[in-house]
């Protein structure tokens, strides 16, 4: 897409429109055929919305990403808290709801 008017167009463009000039290559006949199938399925009218669709994949994908991550990370900060043998750990309390932890005045004496 190197100018506004191609977003207008109404068609799927050629295989050949899709070749990246940064890497030299461009698709595979199989990847044009998906790209024509969704074209036709979803019933675009214009290159703009075919964009638009692509770039919505690629943030929701990246989204998915992200909570993956956070989710495997809060797991493990909470796996940690219930086994850790430090003496901080004591502090911790369980059973109450909080957006942090504090140590308190003993943070300095860690074990």
């Amino acid at each position: 897409m190197d100018s506004h008017q191609k977003f207008e167009e109404e068609r799927l463009p050629s295989i050949d429109s899709f070749d990246c000039t940064l890497t030299g290559s461009g698709i595979s006949d199989e990847e044009y055929r998906h790209a024509q199938i969704v074209w036709n399925y979803l019933n675009l009218k214009n290159m703009g919305e075919y964009h638009d669709l692509y770039v919505k994949c690629d943030v929701f994908q990246l989204a998915d990403v992200f909570e993956k991550y956070a989710s495997i990370i809060m797991a493990l900060i909470v796996c940690t808290l219930h086994g850790t043998r430090t003496c901080m750990a004591k502090q911790f309390e369980n059973d109450r709801s909080a957006t942090r932890i504090i140590y308190g005045y003993k943070q300095a004496h860690v074990c």
